[in-house]
């Protein structure tokens, strides 16, 4: 068995910075921005079907009114209110072979 040799007093100013650093961003890992969609009437929006969520009577997704724009995967979700959309329906693919789904309001 080998004793451990006490750690150089040099180092601790290193590690204490290095430790700090890896917990402030770890911090800040996990932080997504949520909004809410202002719905326009008779318009089209779009998200991927993989992130699309049935929250509390809100559709939360990357909900855009641009195909292009929504199969982005720089996932921002967007709150959009049931009651002001239609059902989801197929809403067409992504080059990168990600199916869209797409609602219109009322």
């Amino acid at each position: 068995m080998t004793a451990m040799t006490p750690m150089n007093p040099m180092n601790r100013p290193l590690l204490l910075t290095s430790l700090v650093l890896t917990l402030a961003s770890c911090a800040s890992v996990g932080n997504i921005e949520e909004s809410r969609l202002d719905v326009k009437p008779g318009g089209t929006y779009y998200c991927m079907s993989s992130k699309l969520a049935d929250v509390d009577g809100e559709l939360l997704c990357n909900w855009t009114a641009q195909k292009e724009e929504a199969c982005r995967y720089d996932y921002r979700p967007v709150h959009m209110p049931k009651s002001a959309v239609s059902s989801p329906q197929k809403g067409g693919w992504c080059n990168n072979g990600e199916t869209l789904v797409a609602v219109t309001s009322r």
